[in-house]
């Protein structure tokens, strides 16, 4: 590849990264206003159904039931600190 060549390619990598950085929080925030009416009713729902998948998952031994719980426990604690943050 020529310099010319690379420079362009520089160039649109640079491009699109400011373009990323630009656009990324309009729709981040567009995104975070769509699903926030919604948690707030889903949120211990979600909660408290990921407790008795942990719960049964650790009862049962079932090791990779216990990830599931867990994982949507932790869901719900990331959705509202990125909520109130």
């Amino acid at each position: 590849m020529t310099d010319s060549g690379r420079l362009a390619e520089l160039v649109l990598i640079v491009l699109g990264a400011v373009l990323f950085f630009l656009i990324g929080p309009v729709i981040g925030q567009s995104l975070m206003g769509a699903f926030t009416a919604q948690a707030a009713k889903i949120a211990p729902r979600v909660f408290l159904i990921g407790l008795g998948v942990l719960v049964t998952g650790l009862l049962t031994g079932i090791e990779v039931i216990s990830v599931v719980g867990g994982g949507l426990m932790a869901a719900v604690l990331l959705g509202a600190l990125l909520e109130h943050y």
